[in-house]
Formats: structure tokens, sequence, C-alpha cells
């Protein structure tokens, strides 16, 4: 495919996005009949993937990374080089050693088998906003074009693959890690300085952060290897809207999907930052990783009692609770129960009560205001 047409991964704050004549907006050529969720075996069995040699490859001068580098040294509070370490290896992520991509990260997309499907190639700046954006795969193949020499026979199969990023970045760490909550977030950038922020999910009760590779690649279909797990989706700025409408659909086709939108980055960025679509790992960056970590967004988890969503679980950051309440109820303010759960859901209303967020009016003892505040 010429290198004209594609998709900016920032696109809500770029907005550019080509596309070829006959192909959709999804990549597929424009078709009558739609791919069925339980193809996804059926298309996998039939593609090619990246030798794991290449992906060694990758892996062996990590730390030469621009992305490396700024955790490391240009940052406002540097990582340990040990914690880095520790993340690199487990998401198997590398570096570009020479080239005209020489220091560029390399993020592989690596499925429950241990397929690789793919090795994103990023180049950022000091800041680690990206300046380039490429694949392995590609490169490759300039390699060889420029020498003039034949292409290897895995990437003449390999790039016969209609789609290239077809799983999810992490995915090889959901059977190593069975019982961990799912964040979903649409970069691997952010994953890696959100596990650095967050904690390893060597704890259980700790996120196993994964990304989905862009805004527009959150479905149920890349996403179903998360069936019956709790997903908490963490999308960029300016995607809260786009993300928490996908999850609802997923979830109403699919009764194994349990996803939650978190406001986490809506509720707490300033208005310029709204505009310049932040993600995640840029709002954390701003802070000192050791005072973060001593002082971590508690985590609720709720159980609706519905029949229909017994098995759901609702999980809640501390912070947005208490947000929510102010924002609600307001302060020196008192509401029943009934005009809250007009904005509210129920198992958010338990958390707050559970957390002492909001209070009883006694003896108006169906009403309630915010813990801290003296509405009487």
């Amino acid at each position: 495919m010429l290198s004209e047409y594609g998709r900016c991964d920032r696109e809500d704050s770029c907005g550019y996005f080509k596309i070829p004549k006959g192909v959709s907006k999804q990549g597929f050529p424009i078709i009558t009949a739609q791919p069925s969720i339980n193809r996804r075996k059926t298309v996998m069995s039939n593609r090619s993937y990246i030798p794991g040699n290449i992906l060694d490859q990758t892996c062996i001068d990590w730390q030469e990374s621009s992305f490396v580098k700024n955790l490391l040294e240009r940052i406002p509070y540097p990582f340990l080089l040990s914690d880095i370490e520790k993340v690199m290896a487990l998401y198997r992520v590398g570096s570009v050693k020479n080239g005209y991509r020489k220091g560029a990260v390399t993020f592989p997309f690596i499925d429950e088998n241990s397929n690789v499907h793919a090795i994103q190639v990023k180049l950022f700046d000091h800041a680690n906003h990206t300046l380039a954006t490429d694949a392995i795969h590609s490169i490759i193949e300039k390699h060889h074009k420029r020498k003039g020499t034949a292409l290897p026979d895995w990437l003449s199969q390999y790039l016969q693959n209609e789609k290239k990023f077809t799983c999810l970045f992490g995915e090889h760490l959901l059977q190593k890690y069975p019982t961990n909550p799912i964040a979903l977030v649409e970069a691997p950038k952010t994953a890696i300085v959100a596990t650095l922020y967050f904690g390893l999910p060597d704890n259980p009760k700790n996120f196993l952060w994964l990304a989905v590779y862009n805004k527009s690649s959150l479905n149920a279909k890349k996403c179903w290897p998360l069936k019956n797990r709790i997903v908490v989706l963490f999308p960029d700025l300016g995607a809260y809207n786009d993300w928490e409408k996908k999850a609802s659909i997923i979830e109403s086709e699919f009764p194994n999907f349990h996803l939650k939108t978190s406001d986490f980055l809506e509720t707490r960025a300033p208005d310029i930052e709204h505009k310049n679509g932040l993600d995640l790992a840029d709002y954390l960056i701003k802070y000192d990783w050791r005072s973060f970590q001593q002082d971590l967004p508690q985590i609720q988890i709720c159980e609706k009692s519905e029949k229909s969503v017994a098995e759901k679980k609702h999980f809640f950051f501390q912070e947005d609770l208490q947000a929510k309440a102010k924002k609600v109820i307001g302060e020196q303010n008192c509401l029943s129960k009934l005009q809250i759960l007009k904005h509210l859901e129920d198992a958010a209303f338990e958390s707050m009560l559970k957390d002492n967020i909001i209070t009883s009016a006694i003896p108006l003892s169906d009403f309630y205001y915010l813990s801290y505040s003296t509405p009487f």
C-alpha cells in the first residue's frame, strides 16, 4: 500500500485519514456481508506471522530507543533502570539500532499463542511525542527493495495479510496473569507508562495494561480474548464518548464482555489538554511516580443484584466517585436517593456510601449529602 494511505495514531488531534478506493474505513474491501466475530479463529489460522527471531533481534538493544532514554533521563521524574527493564522484558519492547528509524522503539503485538502479528515502530522526541510511525515488516521490505535483493519467504507471505495489527498489545500476558483486572488503552506507549505508575501485574489486584493500537481499533473482534475478564477502558481525551458507546454495543451483543469506561482523564485534564488529545501517559508523566504509588487511586469492586448482570463487576476510582458526588449533589446541599440515581448507577451510589463519600441525612434517612460538607 502506498505511504499516502493510512491513519494518524492521534486521529482526534490530527485528523489525517486517507483510504484507497474500494476499501472501507475499517480496512475491509467494500462487500455486502460483514465478517462475523465467530470467524476469528478461521481468519487467524490462514494468516502469516513475523518469525520469533525477528522479534528477538529487536529486543537485544532495547535500552537504545529514545523512548527508554526519555523515561530514564528526560522526564520530570525519571524511573529506575531496574523497573524499566522489568516492564520492557514483560512486553518484549525493543528498539531499532540502525537505518533511517535508528533510535525508534518497537512495540510487538503478540497473541495468546505467542504469534507475532505485527511490530510497531515509533520514533519519539524528547517529550515522548510521536515523530514517526512505522512497522518492522515495512522497514525490512524497504531495505530489500533498496538493495535489490529478494524478500525473505516469510515476508512475502506476511505481506499477503489483509490487516497486520490484529491482536492486542500485551495479549500474550493474559494466560500468565489470568485473574488481574484489565486496563485497556489506545497506544502501547500508554500501557507501558501506566504499568510503571500503577505497578506490575505480579500483584493480582493490579491492572494488566493492554492496548488496542488506536482509537478506531476498539471492537469485539480484537477484544475477544478478554471475554469473561473485568475490563476498564481508559480512552484518550476526546475519545471518551466514542469508546463508551462502543463498550455498550459490545456488551449488548456479547454478555460475557464486562466493560467500564473510566473518566479518569476527562475529569482531571484542563481544557487546553482536552483540545490537544492528551493520553493517560501524558497525564501521569507529570507526577512523581514514587508519591503516586504510595497513594494509588483506590479501585472499588461492586456487584449489581439484577439477574441479568449478576456476574458483572464494576470498578471505580475513589477520586472519580468523589468528583461525581460533588458534581451531582454539590457542596452545602442535600438530595434524595431518587434524585441522585437519576445521574448515577446503583453500583456507584453503593460505593459512595461504603467509602463514606456521602452520608445519610438522619432523620431524613433517604436523603444524602457530601460527608465533608455541612448542609444543615
